[in-house]
């Protein structure tokens, strides 16, 4: 018999291939739009302020 943790830790590994061939290039030409909802100003909004140029590359 195949012990739980074998089959555990190999799930993953099964199903990455699917997952993977599955995600498309997003479009360059396209801008990434990020909606926060926290008020202006905040540290939600500054913290995506600082976070979406690196995400956007």
């Amino acid at each position: 018999m195949i012990p739980r943790r074998a089959v555990l830790a190999a799930t993953p590994l099964l199903a990455s291939p699917a997952t993977l061939s599955a995600q498309t290039v997003w479009p360059n030409d396209r801008p990434v739009e990020v909606i926060v909802l926290a008020a202006a100003g905040g540290g939600v909004d500054a913290m995506a302020r600082l976070v979406m140029p690196l995400i956007a590359q």
